[in-house]
């Protein structure tokens, strides 16, 4: 059962952003959709209220959910056959790496490969000393855990926990290897020392081109841990960061980060039969300011911060216009 309208915050910005584009925009979940009449019901907002009514077949979804129960998963791709969805699967970060090793951007690459089984863990482990082992199709940080090799042992950050070389491999028995990967471990901190990464979130906008949302700094609040919010990172003003962190160099790097958003976003969409629309591209800066490009997600979701929840709105909403006189 999806939640109303009215408790999905996001849905208020993009009922504003439809109005003011002269677009009609309404909410609804699989289990309203009529394949024999081609109708859903749904809910528009009217005068300060989500109304309900039936409506034919839109020309596009936004689809920024993902069908959770197998009878929504059946809808779902039945109605893919329709109508234009706004987002597609890109794969997981084994894909992606995939790709890009073979573009100019291979050099912002560190090394990544698919854990497997302990073997190959160990083997990286000692190659790298220390790694990031990620689920494939994680999201959040949930499930990202570090592995740190100090003299014979080895520290897991993960419960904060120090093991041999036996109890080690007994615990990366107890994951499935098949589906995580693992990537060397780059050192991006901030001057007192915590872990740094950059958001980057690009869309498309209305005449189907890419352009830059946001940008931003995730950082942990201990050494060890991963930036994402969910697991107690936190963020500030892009403009204000680089220029505390990086001085005179502030403007030069964040420009630098764009030009590889952008080129980035343009270089993963000519690798798919369908379009791409908005990408969250995770990078880390070097004490060198040398960029790392650790994963590109679909489906990122809004960035929640300072002025990007409204931008994506708009940005999205854009978009849906240039695909629904475009359709293909």
């Amino acid at each position: 059962m999806r939640l109303h309208p009215s408790k999905v915050s996001r849905m208020y910005e993009f009922a504003a952003v439809a109005k003011m584009e002269g677009v009609e925009l309404f909410y609804f979940s699989p289990g309203k959709v009529n394949f024999e009449t081609k109708t859903i019901r749904g809910y528009v907002y009217r005068n300060g209220s989500w109304k309900k009514k039936n409506f034919d077949f839109p020309k596009v979804v936004i689809n920024m959910v993902a069908p959770i129960t197998d009878k929504q998963s059946k809808i779902y791709y039945e109605l893919r056959k329709c109508v234009i969805f706004t987002e597609s699967s890109i794969g997981g970060k084994d894909s992606i790496h995939d790709i890009l090793k073979d573009t100019k951007f291979k050099a912002y690459l560190p090394q990544t490969k698919v854990a497997s089984n302990v073997t190959t863990v160990m083997k990286f482990l000692g190659k790298h000393k220390k790694i990031a082992l990620k689920p494939m199709r994680g999201c959040k940080g949930v499930g990202v855990i570090f592995i740190e090799k100090n003299a014979g042992d080895y520290t897991v950050y993960d419960m904060e926990l120090q093991y041999n070389q036996v109890d080690l491999k007994c615990y990366l028995k107890r994951l499935d290897l098949s589906k995580h990967v693992m990537q060397e471990f780059i050192v991006s901190e901030t001057k007192d020392g915590l872990p740094v990464d950059y958001r980057i979130h690009t869309q498309k906008n209305g005449e189907g081109k890419h352009v830059l949302t946001t940008i931003y700094p995730r950082i942990a609040c201990i050494k060890n841990k991963v930036t994402n919010y969910s697991q107690g990172g936190y963020t500030i003003d892009i403009d204000t960061f680089l220029n505390h962190q990086f001085n005179s160099r502030d403007k030069e790097l964040k420009h630098m980060m764009e030009v590889i958003a952008i080129e980035l976003s343009r270089t993963i969409d000519k690798y798919y039969d369908f379009s791409l629309n908005e990408l969250g591209i995770d990078i880390g800066l070097t004490k060198d300011n040398k960029v790392y490009i650790y994963e590109v997600n679909w489906r990122p979701g809004a960035p929640v911060i300072f002025s990007g929840e409204l931008n994506h709105a708009k940005n999205l909403i854009e978009y849906c216009k240039y695909k629904s006189k475009n359709l293909n």
